[in-house]
């Protein structure tokens, strides 16, 4: 997370809209992670000047929780992993639940609290909102469309999907799919306010060193060890959404969604591993970085997606959403971030 990345998103955002809102006492679960950092910061901008109480829930307490002068920040520490309900005597009028295991290398490694994670702790938070009268917004996965059909691509929200129920991402693709359903469920027989979130491919400033996703992946390995490793033979492709374009929309389907389904990306510009690859070697202006494809380590899953990309239709109707950060442009403010903070050590 980054001031710069939050100014852009601050002036994306109708600050007098978002203040006239009913919503003002939101709980955030995994609010440590990349989108709750920034989604909470956006909701602390000064010209909103303290509209909402916030409650954030997670096992590792961020640093704006520590700041005393946020007098409207509350958190709560809890393993995710461990508890079995989840109880708060406070106004609740909206539960944004992000909480999840977002990279494909856990999946192999830690399938079962992957499972639970997205789909049984939705259930607790669902409970939750129904006890509190509240809106529920579960945050989901392109993943729940598992490998589409090209003639899918772009794909819409009402795609089923085709995914595997027993493959390497099975627990992480079905565990989704089990929370959407979860949802839908509590939608349909307690007349639960909800809404899903698709998100496809997010990255940005303040994603850490460690962030097995594949852009902070690419950056770390070009800038330590000279060396940027596609898995496979490279052709897979996605269409990444900067976090400076993603954000805003989901305030918007938060606070005014009218559908039920949303996806949230960038469906102007899917692209290939090999080709981000050799987008990062140029952005960092090193000509003996060597790119090399490699096969999916054990710890990866081997079988992913050929293609994503989303259909944005719905986002552009309701919302009037253009994508304003195209790849270039957002690959280059990830790598001035990175360069003085995290990577400035290997540099």
């Amino acid at each position: 997370m980054d001031l710069k990345s939050l100014k852009i998103i601050s002036d994306k955002i109708n600050i007098q809209k978002l203040k006239n809102s009913k919503i003002k006492n939101i709980l955030i679960t995994g609010c440590s992670g990349f989108i709750g950092n920034y989604l909470i910061n956006t909701l602390l901008n000064k010209k909103i000047k303290n509209e909402f109480k916030i409650y954030g829930v997670d096992i590792i307490k961020p640093k704006l929780f520590k700041d005393r002068r946020n007098k409207n920040l509350y958190f709560f520490k809890k393993d995710l992993f461990k508890i079995k309900s989840f109880k708060l005597n406070k106004k609740i009028d909206i539960v944004i639940h992000l909480a999840g295991i977002p990279s494909p290398s856990f999946y192999k490694l830690k399938p079962i609290e992957t499972f639970y994670l997205n789909s049984e702790l939705c259930k607790i938070f669902l409970d939750f909102s129904k006890l509190k009268k509240c809106k529920f917004v579960y945050f989901s996965s392109s993943e729940i469309y598992g490998n589409p059909d090209l003639k899918n691509i772009p794909t819409k929200e009402s795609y089923e999907g085709r995914v595997s129920s027993v493959g390497d991402r099975s627990c992480y693709d079905e565990s989704k799919r089990a929370g959407e359903t979860y949802t839908s469920i509590y939608k349909n027989l307690y007349n639960l306010k909800c809404n899903i979130i698709r998100p496809f491919n997010f990255y940005g400033n303040g994603m850490r060193q460690n962030d097995k996703r594949v852009i902070p992946q690419f950056f770390s390995t070009a800038i330590k060890r000279k060396k940027i490793f596609p898995f496979s033979n490279g052709k897979q492709t996605r269409s990444y959404c900067h976090i400076i374009d993603a954000i805003p929309q989901i305030i918007n389907v938060c606070f005014y969604g009218k559908d039920f389904i949303y996806n949230i990306g960038n469906s102007s510009e899917e692209i290939s591993a090999l080709v981000l690859a050799k987008k990062v070697k140029k952005i960092i202006t090193n000509k003996s970085i060597l790119i090399k494809n490699i096969p999916y380590p054990k710890s990866y899953p081997s079988i992913e997606p050929r293609r994503r990309c989303p259909d944005i239709s719905k986002l552009k109707n309701e919302f009037n959403y253009k994508p304003t950060i195209n790849i270039n442009l957002g690959l280059k403010y990830f790598y001035e971030y990175a360069s003085k903070t995290f990577y400035k050590k290997s540099i």
